[in-house]
């Protein structure tokens, strides 16, 4: 959420910090953060839970809406607290059910692109993986490589190195080419020193 958002953000909207920008949420323990976190469903079925409460005359949840929130492995103590908190907040008449209601949609659609977004850069890093084992099998070695050459390799290998996307910048990556360095060189050689990066940061964790 931005910045705007959290600012209107109560006691009730503890589940939006809990499940949108991953921070703990006022009355969940560490293990119920971690517990919702792990289950996509657990925005649908808590909304749902939410707003069931509070379309109650007595804040009780529909029996049929927390068997799918338990059955989901949704800690049924943290679902009816949740709901609690809003239907008491409505009770008090500091906030309103279509409030409510407008404010459970913004959740459940925030999670699903979040959801989304995660499965595109899960495709996208197979499709890399994949092109980059298709380059190695494609381009075949060559005869060692001039002074020229190697700086131009050297130059557009730590341009990659540097980048946060680990990509050559399109002129760099020309230019040792046209040195006549293989593209299955220049890709090696950069996923080495990635690799060995990404080696010594597993190690000082």
């Amino acid at each position: 959420f931005h910045k705007q958002g959290r600012k209107k953000m109560k006691v009730l909207y503890s589940l939006f910090l809990l499940l949108s920008i991953g921070q703990e949420a006022t009355h969940a323990n560490d293990d119920v953060v971690r517990k919702l976190r792990s289950i996509p469903e657990a925005p649908q079925l808590i909304s749902d839970a939410i707003l069931s409460s509070v379309h109650s005359t007595n804040g009780e949840i529909d029996s049929e809406v927390m068997e799918k929130a338990t059955n989901a492995g949704l800690p049924e103590d943290a679902v009816r607290k949740y709901a609690l908190d809003a239907y008491k907040k409505v009770s008090e008449g500091n906030v309103t059910v279509a409030k409510i209601e407008e404010d459970m949609k913004t959740l459940v659609a925030t999670a699903q692109n979040a959801t989304k977004v995660e499965e595109e850069k899960k495709t996208n890093n197979v499709t890399e993986r994949t092109n980059k084992t298709e380059t190695r099998k494609t381009y075949s070695p060559r005869m060692p490589l001039s002074y020229e050459a190697q700086r131009k390799l050297s130059i557009a290998v730590m341009n990659g190195f540097r980048s946060p996307t680990e990509e050559i910048n399109p002129k760099a990556l020309q230019d040792a080419l046209d040195e006549g360095v293989a593209l299955e060189t220049i890709m090696n050689s950069l996923e080495t020193m990635n690799e060995n990066r990404r080696r010594i940061r597993r190690r000082t964790l």
